[in-house]
């Protein structure tokens, strides 16, 4: 029996304008993301290196839900479809099941049976014949960026993407604020570079911009310890991290024994629904932390790109059936992803089990 799928649904949101596939249309949202690479920058690894290098590939499934959905947003910011993922998990599958099947003697898989070969086949050819006209190449981008910076955190983006959005500044600009930016904090020896570009180039960042100096600023009045801490803290990236890791231990304890209530996609959509108010008014931010804010303010720009994506499709359209096909068509590469990155996670798991025994 097909699953109701909900783990990237869950992170990308809902859309009051189509309540009615509100698991598959958050899903699909997850998707779009645009990361254009500055040409002066073509020696640096792409910021998303270190889940997805496009040199390497992808690695084996995954047994951590924050790394696959990383892995996943990177691809899609690389190659702006979701059919290399797809076929890489197509992959993982086929090898893990016969690991597994090998060291078990059961023939079972960790895909639904309807998710065949022949079934992706005709799914990505469906995505394919859709994306020149709807762009969706460009949306793919966006949403795995938006997507790396909701679990990661606007915090951790890398110092290029920083300057880069600064569009008010000058190069010459950029470059000053480029190398203010790779020190991690800032001391008392710092004041007399930062009272410089304070007086003189400050007032044209972005309030993304200037919240990263403050950061710094607040990082180097911490005691060394505590600033250490907070660091290390940064890394682990927003709230979504928690969320995912919560619900890790719980599909894991209950793979391995089978035993209570089910554990799936659904529990981890809840979660997130509830703490990301996805479908909601986002509200007042500005007194959460960044844990919190960070996680709320791009899986909720997700949800804006796609609602504008079907308020497209719907203008342009030929007929309302038409829209609807092209509605239902998406939705169905939606679900399918989630079912896919979900598989992901339990296919890790038969592969320890089958080198296990």
């Amino acid at each position: 029996m097909k699953q109701n799928p909900s783990i990237l649904f869950h992170f990308m949101g809902t859309l009051s304008i189509f309540q009615k596939f509100r698991f598959a249309v958050a899903a699909f949202a997850a998707f779009f993301l645009f990361h254009a690479t500055n040409a002066t920058e073509t020696t640096q690894p792409p910021p998303y290196a270190e889940w997805f290098d496009p040199a390497k590939g992808f690695g084996p499934a995954q047994p951590n839900f924050t790394k696959i959905f990383l892995q996943l947003a990177g691809s899609l910011e690389y190659y702006g479809t979701p059919e290399p993922y797809i076929r890489h998990i197509m992959a993982e599958h086929a090898r893990i099941d016969a690991l597994h099947n090998k060291a078990t003697g059961k023939s079972n898989s960790s895909r639904p049976d309807y998710l065949t070969d022949a079934y992706l086949e005709n799914l990505i050819g469906g995505w394919n014949k859709l994306t020149p006209v709807l762009k969706l190449d460009n949306l793919c981008r966006q949403a795995g960026r938006d997507m790396r910076y909701a679990i990661q955190g606007g915090w951790n983006k890398s110092v290029p993407e920083l300057a880069a959005q600064e569009a008010n500044l000058t190069d010459s600009e950029k470059s000053e604020y480029r190398d203010i930016l790779l020190k991690q904090y800032f001391t008392k020896a710092d004041f007399s570079m930062l009272e410089s570009f304070y007086k003189t180039t400050y007032d044209k960042l972005s309030d993304d911009g200037k919240h990263q100096l403050s950061q710094r600023v607040w990082l180097g009045q911490m005691p060394p310890d505590k600033r250490t801490a907070a660091i290390e803290k940064n890394k682990g990236g927003t709230m979504i991290v928690e969320i995912f890791n919560e619900h890790q231990a719980k599909t894991a304890a209950y793979f391995d024994s089978g035993k209570g209530e089910p554990v799936n996609s659904d529990n981890l959509e809840n979660a997130l629904i509830a703490q990301l108010k996805l479908g909601q008014d986002i509200g007042d931010v500005s007194k959460l932390d960044a844990f919190s804010t960070d996680a709320l303010l791009y899986s909720h720009e997700i949800e804006d790109a796609f609602e504008k994506r079907f308020e497209y499709v719907k203008s342009h359209a030929k007929t309302p059936d038409q829209a609807e096909r092209i509605h239902i068509a998406m939705i169905s590469m939606a679900e399918n992803l989630v079912v896919i990155a979900h598989s992901e996670f339990i296919a890790a798991l038969r592969e320890q089990i089958a080198r296990n025994n």
